[in-house]
């Protein structure tokens, strides 16, 4: 009375469920006579100290509404980070976006932030590309 082992795929908090093996793609290109065509980055872009990017090169909120911090949650002293993951278009523009790790009573305030937002636009190899990111929208009260 053996019983079979696991065989859901193994899931990490960082990158998701493991994905089986894929052929390599070569990178997307961008079609030279569109003016509207871009390269779209296949991963979230991930940024560290450690990056060879500069930081002017790094993902940057240019402009952004006033953050909304919602009444009842001030009332109940809900604080913490949500994270957004973030998808731009080639003018900067949020696209899409949806809660990575939230906070129930912070996560629609928090979305409706960084839809609100606008980044740098982002280049890759000369052409300009449209990207994912993760926003961390911090709420304190202190």
């Amino acid at each position: 009375d053996a019983k079979a082992p696991d065989t859901k795929p193994v899931t990490n908090p960082s990158t998701g469920p493991a994905a089986p093996p894929t052929t390599p793609q070569p990178p997307a290109k961008a079609v030279a006579s569109s003016p509207t065509a871009a390269v779209t980055l296949p991963d979230t872009l991930r940024i560290s100290l450690t990056s060879r990017n500069a930081p002017t090169d790094w993902p940057r909120i240019v402009a952004s509404p006033p953050l909304d911090y919602p009444e009842a949650a001030k009332r109940e002293s809900v604080q913490g980070i949500v994270w957004v993951l973030a998808f731009v278009d080639v003018d900067g523009r949020v696209r899409s976006a949806s809660i990575d790790r939230g906070i129930p009573e912070l996560d629609e305030a928090a979305l409706a932030w960084v839809k609100g937002s606008k980044f740098a636009p982002c280049e890759r190899r000369g052409a300009p590309c449209r990207f994912h990111v993760r926003v961390a929208v911090r709420y304190t009260l202190f």
